[in-house]
């Protein structure tokens, strides 16, 4: 299991052109359960698939705010455009206006927000201006005290990352934890989507949110019961970057003491198991075999 986006792209040209039929199509017909799930999940590609699960998340009783946290928050803003773009075409319905009818208040305008960022990418060598940053610390410090949580938007959700992680150090250096004061500033979807951007980009360790990314899946399999469409995403989501895989991977050894493909061999059986296996194996099995 080490196909890329352009690959899983001609295989579903070539399955199309053979049967008359879209790959995806016959794995949603002739598959059940989370197997089916899995598979389907991987024929979508990248982009597919997260059009596929801001559609889900918005659609029947209640929203999925966790599902839309970790879709939407903390992206750059090309990358968003290019799912409001899929998601247009493939729903003919404005993804903003569907995350408007479907959300209120505070909850709502932050990911409006995010999906009007405006956020840069950014690189390990890009120059951050220091005097910027500190400006930011201190609206962050001021707006903590009042509860202003628009200004944790504006800065959080707009941002590049390098700039975020020189915020993140320059604030700790002079107040404390910036996550602990979102913890105790706010609470519910707010404070998960505020936490979910910053450690994402802390300077630690974890590196791009490798940390993170360990700890939600482990999150996925903790306590009574798996949460099996959470431990699908994530791990297809990340099976795109084979090299965030053997990131994550070792980020959740470090953190839980055991591999990866074990604790997910113990939490579920058959064919599934099988295929999540190949998922979380995909990138060693890349990094082995590069491409010629």
């Amino acid at each position: 299991m080490n196909l890329n986006v352009f690959q899983m792209n001609a295989l579903n040209d070539y399955f199309t052109g053979k049967q008359g039929i879209t790959l995806t199509d016959h794995i949603e017909r002739s598959t059940t359960g989370n197997f089916g799930i899995a598979a389907r999940a991987l024929t979508l590609g990248p982009l597919g698939y997260d059009v596929d699960l801001a559609h889900k998340s918005l659609i029947g009783f209640g929203t999925n705010e966790t599902l839309l946290t970790e879709l939407i928050l903390g992206r750059p803003g090309h990358e968003i455009r290019w799912l409001k773009t899929a998601y247009k075409l493939r729903y003919g319905k404005d993804l903003v206006d569907a995350v408007k009818s479907d959300l209120s208040g505070s909850t709502e305008r932050m990911f409006v927000m995010a999906l009007n960022t405006q956020k840069p990418t950014s690189g390990p060598y890009d120059i951050v201006d220091h005097s910027s940053v500190n400006a930011d610390v201190e609206t962050l410090h001021t707006a903590s005290k009042k509860k202003e949580e628009i200004k944790f938007f504006e800065i959080l959700i707009n941002r590049s990352d390098q700039h975020l992680a020189a915020v993140i150090t320059a604030f700790g250096q002079r107040y404390k934890s910036l996550s602990k004061v979102i913890k105790k500033t706010f609470s519910g979807t707010i404070e998960t989507g505020l936490l979910f951007i910053v450690h994402g980009v802390k300077p630690k360790r974890d590196q791009q949110g490798i940390w993170r990314d360990a700890k939600l899946l482990e999150k996925s399999m903790a306590g009574l019961g798996t949460k099996d469409v959470q431990l699908i995403y994530r791990l297809v989501r990340t099976y795109w970057n084979p090299q965030r895989m053997e990131a994550v991977k070792d980020a959740y050894k470090r953190r839980f003491g055991k591999p990866l493909e074990n604790r997910v061999k113990g939490e579920t059986s058959g064919t599934y198991r099988e295929l999540l296996i190949a998922i979380v194996n995909s990138g060693a099995t890349v990094q082995q075999h590069p491409p010629k």
